[in-house]
């Protein structure tokens, strides 16, 4: 034991097999079998080697499953014939694509006013600032949705016509003014700065901008990212407000502009004129949408930057291309064909349209804007407007006209009223997962088929609005580290959230609905693991019980994530215990098979992590023109994703993954040891980046080598931990961390706790060891005499053996670089060899060289993990090796001292890998003089080459053995690739050789090994006759 004392107190022992990468000796010893048997493994493998490839193994095993996203199809790709649509509908209430998950009454106030709302009121919901709002007459109704029961007002002296939300342009207000209000009234079009903050409530500026409306109400009014506010008026016209931060000499800070419409000559002929009804802009700002009255399509391009205006289509024959496509549908009749609104999607949601328009009777249009693959530039000038799919909507009873819709990834909502009462009826479509999730490894693409239900609310639904959030239509890929998406609907009594239920939330609500003896009605989820597919929902089972705990929101308590009930917990493992045993759908190379349960694990792992995993940890910046440093991962999401790993790691401790199994599954265990092992590292490299930013990155940057900054600028967590260059930065990494505590604690004890308290075993006492004795050999550059300078590179050199275990080889060589610049290579190689001879204290590789390095042995990783150290020592050989035999003979006697520490080694494989080494640098005859162990019995091996048989008659002839010597020149000197000069220099030593031989046993012996000699050269001679 290596114990560290403080203040004359214990405060670590640390045994001398220590493993700083899946240390676990904070967890209880009661775990089952599982635990101790990686730890058992991982023990005789616990080199950064083998650490860092059972991690790689375990990231490739994760990676490939994740073939189930990788390939989860474009929805784009699924549309059926247009008059085949596909609607299902959930067997009970749990398998609803939407549900009702709140509803919040608005207070009397504003229940009161908003009964006189007419159609052309402007209303909506903000949830950026948690506020619905609507208008009647010259007064702005906000109201607080969250936490207020009042409602607020903003009056204005003339009728309010149009209200807009916008981002504010940047460099035109305080950093702290996140959103803008504009608000058009009869008279004028004015701005208005908002602050939301969710601890200090919404704060309002007058920003004393506006602009003249010149007869021209503006109804409707949308921003882009880039601050671009264009407004629709009630001629029909688009309009654009601009402001800035100081008025010009030309200029007002506010002013508005008309585009030009369709027609150029439409604003002076209103005959011609086809007014704007609906305008839209995509979410990058680059695209704008014009939808007018005879239902025809304009679309603008806005540039990358957002800040051009290039007209770019028109479509204005929709109807007939929509009737070729569903040519059987009444829904789709040019008499009263109309399109009411239009909905901007992104590649997000599919790469081949761009553009949903939903007409009066409920069907979807789906356009593309691209020909010739332009679609794979980000963000390019559109060049075509192809309707390229109808859809018809779900069937509906009882309902007349559609009033509000609603669109986004995917997601499909539109409001009718009832026939028979006063609510509205809201009906929902969504693309069934199911179906397009289990088309792997089978022919061809799955075709599109829509989850739809209906859901009737109190009052009539005035405005629908969901949260500025990134969606994916592959829910099972988002199911672990975000909450469900939320859409508000905003009625005439109030606000109702509704959740847009993924395949996760789905088996939630059903294990809720089942009885506590989830056994007892497993036929249940039969019909749901079938449809969804077994390892997905096998993935579902592991988000169940490793989900966070609790998960912030922007929008206070009405979309949080409550605590999963033990009764689920407990449901989900009992399904992972029936539905996990089947086979997997994915097939390794080799034909074999794991079962869901595992697939479904490593599935799990690559969901939860893939957002942070190829992610370039840090960015780099410039502030005042110095450079700064920062994360670029999110801290909150890291703590949320550590969060479920913890979750998961206690799981597969206290669940007995491996003593159950009853079939043959060694493969299967081992791939269960890996994962289970990468779980455990990526937690404490989490929490050692955590550690790092609490510690202030810049100031770690600053104090790293360059090139070491420049390499983590570039890494990721999966560069990190999966390669040798990853876990030499780490190296570097602790050493700039260990430095900074060094400096606050000037205590090795303290700091060893600072750093095990905060960052786990990814940085603990052997990155502190390291650390010391490295300075310690700096150190001894400025000791006052020789002997004080042996001395301290003494204790370095006794320190870092016993953490050679835990060097990587880049370090190591370093280290013994260093060592040999202060004149003590001795140093360096015993160090190499410490870190070599600790990777194999059983010498196991012995036996592997003494059985002629058999392929795919077990026993080659070993000897490949030790490989790089004895690179390392040939190098530092090398340096002082003579190259020629003559300058042998006056080689150094510290030279030679280095040479007799590095073949002192009892180590075999080095020996043979050292020889050949020096074999192929053809300085084998270095060795002959040195006469280091194993050299003959590795000369002797067979089958021979001519350079080792030739190097066995020299050592021979060294060491006076004139017999094996003699024999051995006779067999070179039969090789039939040499010269006839060199085959009688051969067989002229063979002579000299066997005439030396004195023992009177042996001279007939040699006497008819010099016939065979003088036949030989005989041959030669008439050879070079002829």
């Amino acid at each position: 034991m290596v114990t560290f004392h403080y203040k004359k107190k214990v405060l670590v022992e640390l045994p001398q097999k220590y493993d700083p990468i899946f240390k676990k000796a904070r967890l209880p010893s009661l775990f089952p079998s599982f635990l101790s048997l990686f730890q058992q493994q991982h023990m005789e493998n616990s080199c950064p080697e083998k650490a860092v490839n059972n991690l790689y193994q375990a990231s490739v095993t994760i990676k490939s499953r994740a073939i189930l996203d990788r390939q989860f199809p474009d929805i784009g790709k699924t549309f059926p014939a247009s008059d085949a649509e596909v609607y299902t509908t959930g067997k009970t209430q749990a398998i609803q694509p939407v549900s009702i998950k709140n509803s919040l009454t608005m207070p009397v106030m504003g229940l009161e006013e908003i009964s006189s709302l007419n159609v052309n009121n402007p209303c909506g919901i903000v949830p950026i600032i948690n506020r619905a709002y609507f208008v009647v007459k010259n007064l702005l109704y906000l109201w607080d949705y969250v936490d207020s029961k009042d409602v607020s007002t903003i009056e204005e002296q003339d009728e309010i016509v149009g209200i807009g939300f916008t981002t504010p342009k940047a460099g035109i207000f305080n950093d702290n003014i996140s959103q803008l209000l504009i608000i058009s009234t009869t008279q004028q079009v004015k701005i208005i700065a908002m602050n939301y903050d969710i601890r200090t409530g919404l704060k309002i500026y007058d920003t004393g901008m506006s602009t003249n409306s010149s007869g021209v109400n503006m109804k409707q009014i949308i921003g882009t990212k880039h601050g671009r506010i264009f407004m629709l008026g009630a001629d029909g016209n688009l309009w654009e407000l601009d402001y800035r931060r100081e008025e010009g000499w030309f200029s007002s800070k506010c002013s508005k502009r008309l585009h030009p419409s369709n027609s150029s000559m439409a604003f002076f002929i209103g005959s011609l004129h086809d007014p704007i009804i609906d305008i839209a802009v995509n979410d990058s700002g680059t695209v704008l949408y014009q939808l007018t009255a005879s239902s025809a399509i304009t679309v603008i391009y806005l540039d990358v930057n957002g800040m051009d205006y290039i007209k770019a289509e028109t479509h204005s024959k929709i109807c007939n291309d929509a009737r070729l496509l569903c040519p059987k549908s009444p829904l789709i009749d040019s008499s009263h064909f109309k399109i009411i609104s239009i909905h901007p999607t992104d590649a997000q949601e599919s790469r081949l349209y761009q553009l949903v328009a939903i007409t009066s009777t409920g069907c979807r249009l789906y356009f593309n804007l691209y020909k010739n693959d332009i679609h794979l530039q980000s963000n390019a000038k559109p060049n075509a407007l192809e309707l390229i799919h109808v859809s018809i909507p779900p069937p509906t009873d009882n309902v007349t006209e559609i009033t509000k819709t609603f669109y986004n990834a995917g997601l499909y909502m539109f409001a009718r009223k009832h026939k028979e009462n006063h609510h509205d009826i809201i009906t929902t479509a969504s693309p069934d997962l199911g179906r397009l999730a289990n088309h792997i490894g089978s022919l061809g693409t799955p075709v599109l088929s829509e989850f739809t239900n209906t859901l009737q609310l109190p009052g009539k639904v005035i405005a629908i609005k969901e949260p500025s959030i990134v969606c994916q239509i592959n829910e099972f890929a988002t199911s672990f580290t975000s909450p469900p998406r939320h859409i508000f609907v905003l009625t005439t009594t109030g606000l109702t959230v509704l959740t847009k239920q993924r395949p996760y939330d789905m088996l939630e609500t059903l294990l809720n609905m089942t009885t506590p003896d989830t056994n007892a009605r497993i036929r249940d989820f039969d019909s749901f693991f079938s449809h969804f597919g077994y390892v997905n929902c096998a993935s579902l089972c592991f988000g169940i019980l490793c989900a966070a705990t609790q998960s912030v929101s922007l929008h206070a308590d009405l979309t949080l994530i409550s605590p999963t009930p033990s009764l689920i917990t407990a449901g989900a493992n009992e399904l992972l215990d029936k539905f996990g045993q089947w086979n997997s759908v994915l097939n390794e190379k080799n034909g074999y098979q794991y079962t869901s349960r595992h697939d479904g694990l490593a599935l799990f792992i690559y969901r939860v992590t893939q957002s942070i995993w190829e992610k370039k940890m840090i960015k780099e910046g410039v502030k005042n023109g110095v450079k700064t440093y920062s994360s670029n991962l999110s801290p909150y999401e890291l703590r949320n994703i550590q969060q479920i790993l913890r979750k998961l790691e206690t799981y597969m401790n206290t669940n007995r993954f491996l003593a159950e199994r009853k079939d043959n599954r060694q493969l299967e265990d081992k791939s269960l040891q890996l994962l289970y092992g990468f779980v455990a590292c990526l937690i404490e490299a989490i929490a050692f980046y955590l550690y790092m930013l609490d510690t202030d990155i810049s100031i770690l940057m600053q104090s790293m080598k360059p090139e070491s900054r420049d390499r983590f600028l570039n890494s990721s967590f999966s560069s990190l931990l999966t390669t040798m260059e990853g876990r030499s930065l780490a190296t570097d990494l602790s050493t700039a961390l260990i430095d900074s505590n060094f400096q606050k604690y000037d205590n090795t004890g303290f700091v060893i706790d600072v750093l095990q308290q905060h960052c786990g075993s990814f940085c603990g006492a052997n990155d502190v060891l390291l650390y010391k004795a490295v300075k310690q050999i700096h150190s001894a550059r400025t000791a006052i005499n020789t002997n004080q300078a042996r001395a301290t590179l003494t204790e370095s050199l006794n320190l870092l053996k016993k953490v050679a275990l835990y060097i990587t080889c880049d370090k190591m060589a370093e280290i013994a670089k260093e060592f040999t610049s202060q004149g003590y290579r001795i140093y360096g190689i015993q160090l190499a060899l410490a870190c070599a001879n600790a990777r194999d204290p059983n010498l196991v590789t012995n036996s592997y060289v003494d059985a002629g390095c058999p392929p795919n042995d077990a026993r080659a990783d070993m000897f490949k993990s030790k490989k790089p150290f004895y690179d390392v020592i040939f190098d530092l050989l090398l340096e002082i090796t003579p190259k020629s035999e003559v300058l042998a003979s006056h080689t150094d006697s510290t030279n030679i001292e280095s040479f007799q520490v590095a073949f002192s080694s009892q180590d075999k494989a080095f020996h043979f890998y050292m020889y050949e080494k020096f074999m192929e640098s053809k300085i084998g005859f270095v060795l002959i003089k040195l006469s280091p162990p194993y050299l003959e019995m590795f000369l002797k091996r067979t089958p021979f080459s001519y350079d080792r048989l030739s190097l066995l008659a020299e050592y021979y002839r060294w060491s006076g053995r004139y017999e094996e010597a003699a024999r051995s020149y006779v067999l070179l000197a039969q090789s039939s690739d040499i010269s006839n000069d060199e085959r009688v220099e051969l067989l002229t030593r063979a002579s000299v050789c066997a005439k030396s031989v004195s023992a009177p046993t042996k001279q007939y012996e040699m006497y008819d090994l010099l016939q065979t000699i003088d036949r030989l050269l005989a041959g030669v001679h008439a050879t070079q006759v002829q």
